[in-house]
């Protein structure tokens, strides 16, 4: 208890600013004439930016990884002569052009490299939620992924990045355009080569979307090689082994070689992603999008992994982006009571997420936040 509340100024101050960002996202998928260019720009704009900001003007000493981005940025150009450009950005060449770029024009200063890595990562969240302003809550997606994702980009700022653009390419599958979802994958994979994971959501997806025939023993047969698949971890942990780039070998390598942990981490991170599935999933009709919810259910294998390899544990963040369309796509398609108990419920689950999660459980990780702006 003591944890929580000394983090609640860090907490204060981030729901201040998340705040801010959910009312304009309000504000724009409520006004009447939001179908113009420049106004979509504008208010994508003012929607993104003090987020962005917010979590680009952070301190190295906040997030664990945010000293490896401040070091990696101002020993950039001692790598690039010392390795050369293509074999230091290696894999993830996208991640390192704008790091080089930003280098370029402001030298020794990471904050607005941090912080256009913070407007990626939201603009593209933006992009996934304006495809579907007709079918899902735009402010109600923002506060959801305000909850439960939005302080990791305090910290594993990189794969944040990769994870708006695996959601951006599921909207082209719900259009059935297979071809710019596997462009949008491929182009994450480049700021993140773990997005390459997302590939399993369009084999999912085509699975289930094809004829009517069978299409609850599809789903139920599905859902059970993801369940059953835990018990394989460790063969395919020595499967990945082999063709994993040599940089991160060392998550494998480090792994435990049997599963060891309280559970915590399980009940804490999935369950509260599971349960509102069980009671409402009734009210998704499109196949589709019954898909996502099957596509989901990855985050439970992934998460039981975490207790394995760490590395594998984070392949968790890729399906769990996905209730930021679900659960507002179930809001929009209950009425009444129902609606009001759903939501209810998922203000809960998030609220409860947040404090738990990060506030007391990683609470030493990203709080307190310390910015490099003297206020």
């Amino acid at each position: 208890m003591t944890r929580i509340i000394e983090n609640i100024p860090t907490a204060f101050f981030y729901w201040c600013v998340a705040s801010i960002s959910i009312f304009v996202a309000y504000v724009y998928q409520n006004c009447s004439n939001r179908k113009g260019y420049i106004k979509k720009n504008i208010f994508g704009f003012f929607i993104i930016i003090l987020p962005a900001v917010f979590i680009g003007s952070r301190q190295s000493i906040v997030g664990v990884d945010t000293i490896n981005y401040w070091r990696g940025y101002l020993d950039i150009d001692n790598v690039i002569e010392s390795q050369g450009f293509f074999n230091a950005a290696k894999t993830e060449i996208l991640f390192f052009i704008i790091k080089f770029l930003c280098h370029l024009i402001w030298i020794d200063n990471p904050t607005p490299f941090l912080t256009i890595n913070s407007f990626i990562t939201l603009l593209f969240l933006f992009l996934s939620l304006d495809k579907l302003k007709d079918r899902a809550s735009m402010p109600f997606s923002f506060f959801i992924y305000y909850s439960f994702l939005g302080m990791q980009m305090l910290n594993q700022m990189r794969q944040l990045v990769a994870v708006t653009i695996v959601l951006y390419a599921v909207t082209y599958l719900l259009e059935r355009r297979r071809g710019m979802a596997v462009f949008w994958i491929i182009i994450a994979s480049l700021y993140h080569f773990t997005a390459l994971v997302s590939f399993s959501f369009i084999f999912i997806i085509d699975i289930m979307d094809k004829k009517e025939h069978f299409k609850g023993i599809k789903e139920k047969f599905l859902l059970t090689l993801i369940l059953v698949s835990p018990f394989f971890i460790s063969l395919m942990m020595k499967i990945a082994s082999s063709f994993l780039p040599s940089k991160y070998d060392v998550y494998l390598k480090t792994a435990n070689s049997s599963f060891s942990g309280s559970g915590l981490g399980f009940l804490v991170q999935v369950l509260p992603v599971i349960i509102p599935l069980i009671f409402f999933h009734q009210y998704i009709k499109d196949k589709r999008i019954r898909a996502l919810i099957v596509c989901l259910c990855l985050a439970i294998p992934c998460r039981i992994a975490g207790y394995y390899s760490y590395f594998l544990m984070r392949l968790m963040y890729y399906p769990i982006v996905l209730i930021c369309v679900i659960f507002s796509i179930i809001r929009n398609e209950t009425k009444g009571k129902i609606k009001f108990v759903f939501s209810t419920f998922i203000m809960i689950v998030c609220c409860g997420y947040y404090i738990v999660n990060y506030m007391y459980i990683n609470g030493e990780i990203m709080f307190p936040y310390i910015s490099v702006i003297n206020f």
